[in-house]
């Protein structure tokens, strides 16, 4: 599955709604019937590199480690710092778990 941002209109798939701006996953089949209502999404760099095993996390900055952690909802990133202060340690843990 590739991801989309929706260009005009409203999609809605598996009863969610995604408006112009958005970003939803279809299959191939999916994006032919919607074209003109849909355009491929960029893919981060960051989230590309990643994917592709060129860099690791102890390479990125904490702006990349908590964009990855922000865009996976499942990702819970847990403060050690003082007061609970997230440490670029604490990213690359939720990460590699």
């Amino acid at each position: 599955m590739e991801k989309y941002t929706v260009e005009s209109g409203v999609i809605v798939k598996a009863g969610k709604g995604y408006k112009k701006g958005e970003t939803i996953e279809l299959t191939d089949k999916q994006a032919e019937g919607l074209k003109g209502l849909i355009k491929k999404a960029e893919v981060k760099e960051t989230e590309a590199a990643v994917a592709n095993n060129e860099t690791s996390y102890k390479d990125m900055s904490m702006e990349q480690l908590k964009a990855l952690t922000d865009a996976d909802e499942t990702i819970e990133v847990v403060g050690t710092g003082k007061n609970g202060a997230f440490k670029k340690e604490d990213y690359i843990t939720a990460l590699e778990k």
